[in-house]
C-alpha cells in the first residue's frame, strides 16, 4: 500500500465546508476519479482520508493537505482527474508520496488581511506594528476546564504589516505543532481590540505549513 498526498487550495465558498463535510467531499471525489483507493474493513468500509491541520470553517488556504492510501502508485494523472471533479474552489495542486511523518509539523504561514468601512492607513499599521512587537499579547483561550488568559507573542514569528489600498495585510508564521497550536483567529481577536481596527473585519489565508527549519511539510 502506498500513503500518499494531495496538496489542494480551499478558496472562495469552499472555505465554509466544514472538516466532516469536506472529508466525504474528498472521499467521493477520490472514487469519481477512478483513484484505487484502500477502503477500510468492517460492517461500513468506506475510504480512508485524514485532513493534515484542518482549516477553522471560514478560512481560506492555499496548501491543505490530504492523506489516503492508495493500492497501487498514483497515477501521473491523478490530479488532473480530481480537478475535473471536485467541486468549486477545491483545486488540487499535486499528488505526491507522503515523506515527512506529520510530527514535524511545527509552523503555519498566514495572510491575514483587514478592511473596513473607513480606510486603514498608515497610522493602524502603526497600531498593529506595535502590538506585534509589544511581547505582551493577551487573549482568552479555551480550554478542557473552560476559559483562560494566555500571552501568545511567543507563538508569533516574523510578522510583518503593510497597509495595501485602504486594507491591512499582515503576514506572519504562527505556532501549528499539537502541544503548542495558535488558531489565528485569536491574533485577529488581539488585533481588532485596538482603536483603529475595532471595527474591521477579516479574511484569513494559509499560505504554507512548515517545518521546524522552517522547509515546507512533504
Amino acid at each position: 500500500m502506498f500513503k500518499t498526498r494531495l496538496e489542494f487550495s480551499k478558496t472562495g465558498r469552499a472555505a465554509y465546508i466544514s472538516h466532516l463535510d469536506l472529508l466525504n467531499v474528498m472521499r467521493r471525489s477520490l472514487a469519481r476519479a477512478g483513484a484505487d483507493v484502500w477502503r477500510t474493513e468492517g460492517f461500513n468500509p468506506h475510504i480512508y482520508v485524514s485532513s493534515l491541520l484542518p482549516l477553522p470553517v471560514g478560512h481560506e488556504s492555499l496548501c491543505e493537505i490530504l492523506e489516503f492510501i492508495l493500492l497501487s502508485p498514483a497515477p501521473e494523472g491523478l490530479a488532473r482527474e480530481l480537478r475535473s471533479v471536485l467541486s468549486e474552489g477545491l483545486r488540487p495542486i499535486r499528488v505526491y508520496p507522503a515523506a515527512d511523518k506529520p510530527a514535524l509539523i511545527r509552523y503555519a504561514s498566514y495572510e491575514i488581511r483587514f478592511f473596513s468601512d473607513t480606510a486603514l492607513d498608515e497610522q493602524a499599521a502603526d497600531e498593529l506594528r506595535g502590538l506585534l512587537g509589544s511581547g505582551n499579547i493577551v487573549v482568552t483561550r479555551k480550554g478542557k476546564k473552560g476559559d483562560y488568559q494566555a500571552e501568545i507573542s511567543g507563538m508569533i514569528a516574523v510578522p510583518r504589516v503593510d497597509a495595501e489600498g485602504g486594507a491591512l495585510t499582515l503576514r506572519a508564521t504562527l505556532s501549528a505543532n499539537s502541544q503548542s497550536f495558535l488558531n489565528p483567529d485569536y491574533l485577529v481577536g488581539a488585533a481588532r481590540a485596538l482603536p483603529r481596527l475595532g471595527r474591521a473585519c477579516a479574511a484569513v489565508t494559509r499560505t504554507a505549513i512548515l517545518k521546524e527549519d522552517m522547509s515546507r511539510f512533504e
